[in-house]
């Protein structure tokens, strides 16, 4: 007799592969056999967040299980830190000294994601990983730390963040070296990058194909687009743009583009008074992006601070690009009742779209919102200002008002919450499961990135 636990272990983990963090570890507790099948899984990815260095050192971090079980680590690909414990301001040693022989274990490390600056202590150790394909690191180092992670050559990602004028002075030679593998390139927040290193990097990258420059506060949209003449096969373009500068007259197509995302500064007070107009050069990046005849799938737009939407620009982004948006994303953004229902009717392939839900008009906003189709997933980004402040959640009454109202919606993501909702029956007598979920624990990615 077949069961589960005398399963080929080929195909156990086949299984596992769909599995992923709580669940992994549940598996495991199954039967040794499960345990086999799950550990490749188990300990692909080592994520240190914050909510692990609050239970420092009470629950032992992945990097002192690898330390402790060598053999685990063949099966490390990820290593992603986003925080790490301190004791009087300082990192805790025991903690860093764990990571350091981690890194040395493991051979097979494919993506490196360290956010703290802690990365200087790391660089030896991390140099001769020949496998990795991707790194996101808080590059502040000096100059001979600089020439030490230049050596990492065979990289097809790299995010950079808050980096030392010494990185940015190597960047030119350190991207000649990768140019032959390259294709996903982010500087994000790096206050030393100006126009003459972004033109001196980009020739060097001809097979890139996701570019994203935000935060840059020295380099202007005008000049990321122009450069992207060196870059003609980007499909995935980010960056911050001031609404007081024009876009060039002349710009290099881009044709292949799917997805945008525009970080629009726009000034608060005009002539004394409160700006309220919508960004003037989001209808030139419409138009723009019509003439070079590409077909968006995905696009972000966030403004600095708050201001109305204008209908009009609305309605020209999706005459341009109604047929082919999956998802739409506006951050910071007030968007008329009128432009939500334009969306819900004009963009024929929605899947997924992120902005504010109303919490006092959840019904006529699903109401608009039901005249879409497609529409599968909505994400409640919340407003800037209640960001740290209590706000109004959404109510089970509310979350199944808008899964009904909205035909083909079957997921509600909110700030700390996630709905899900199982329809059964005809339109005349259909059946809700709606069901809550706690949101689970995950690194964060930058919010300009596809989803």
């Amino acid at each position: 007799m077949v069961s589960a636990d005398n399963l080929n272990l080929d195909c156990l983990e086949l299984v596992f592969a769909y599995l992923s963090g709580n669940d992994l570890f549940s598996v495991s507790l199954v039967s040794k056999s499960f345990l086999a099948g799950v550990v490749p899984y188990l300990y692909r990815t080592l994520a240190y967040h914050l909510g692990n260095a609050k239970r420092y050192p009470s629950v032992m971090t992945p990097f002192e299980t690898i330390v402790k079980h060598p053999s685990l680590a063949v099966h490390v690909h990820n290593i992603d830190i986003r925080t790490v414990p301190l004791v009087k301001a300082a990192v805790q040693p025991r903690f860093m000294g764990n990571v350091i022989k981690c890194l040395d274990l493991c051979k097979n490390l494919r993506t490196f994601t360290c956010t703290p600056n802690i990365l200087p202590a790391l660089l030896v150790p991390l140099k001769p990983h020949e496998n990795l394909r991707g790194i996101r690191v808080n590059a502040t180092l000096t100059m001979q730390q600089a020439e030490i992670i230049k050596s990492l050559t065979q990289l097809r990602t790299l995010a950079l963040d808050a980096c030392s004028w010494n990185i940015v002075d190597a960047l030119p030679d350190w991207t000649r070296r990768m140019s032959a593998t390259l294709t996903t390139l982010t500087l994000h927040t790096i206050q030393e990058l100006n126009d003459t290193v972004l033109n001196s990097m980009l020739p060097n990258l001809p097979h890139l194909t996701s570019l994203y420059v935000v935060g840059c506060a020295k380099i202007e949209h005008g000049t990321i687009l122009q450069a992207t003449r060196h870059t003609p096969r980007l499909e995935n373009l980010a960056f911050t743009a001031w609404d007081s500068t024009a876009l060039p007259a002349v710009l290099p197509e881009l044709p292949s583009l799917r997805h945008l995302a525009v970080d629009t500064h726009i000034a608060p007070i005009v002539n004394g008074l409160p700006n309220s107009s919508s960004p003037s050069l989001w209808p030139a990046v419409v138009v723009q992006t019509k003439a070079w005849g590409c077909a968006l799938a995905s696009i972000t737009l966030r403004l600095s601070d708050k201001v109305a939407l204008s209908h009009s620009f609305v309605q020209d982004l999706l005459d341009a690009h109604g047929a082919t948006l999956e998802y739409i994303a506006l951050i910071n953004v007030d968007a008329a009742w009128e432009s939500v229902r334009a969306i819900a009717v004009k963009a024929k392939k929605l899947e997924r779209l992120a902005m504010h839900i109303p919490t006092k008009d959840v019904k006529a906003f699903s109401a608009v919102l039901g005249r879409s189709q497609t529409l599968q997933t909505i994400t409640d980004i919340g407003e800037s200002h209640t960001t740290h402040g209590s706000h109004a959640f959404l109510t089970r009454d509310s979350v199944r008002t808008m899964m009904g109202e909205v035909p083909g919606l079957k997921k509600l993501v909110t700030t700390d919450r996630v709905w899900t909702c199982e329809k059964t029956g005809d339109w005349r007598k259909r059946t809700l499961r709606v069901r809550l979920e706690k949101r689970k624990v995950s690194c964060p990615t930058y919010w300009f990135y596809p989803r």
